[in-house]
């Protein structure tokens, strides 16, 4: 199993972290085939393990005010 880091500024204010197999993830590719790239949001990874997932965001990432959050759906 892996995982992907999804951040989307202009719908919530965090980062989200997928499980690759979630029907929003779909590995990294989302669910929104005919989007312009970056147009709704970035998907990041792939990442072996969670934990690499969570500290990619905290040393590249986390933008001031966003929290970390686990998708409601997979709930990695």
């Amino acid at each position: 199993m892996s995982y992907y880091i999804y951040h989307n500024p202009d719908v919530v204010p965090h980062i989200t972290i997928h499980k690759s197999e979630c029907g929003d993830c779909q590995n990294g590719k989302g669910k929104h085939k005919n989007r312009e790239k970056g147009k709704r949001g970035v998907w990041t990874g792939e990442f072996d393990k969670k934990d690499w997932a969570i500290k990619y965001i905290q040393d590249n990432i986390m933008l001031k005010g966003y929290d970390i959050a686990f998708c409601e759906r997979c709930n990695p």
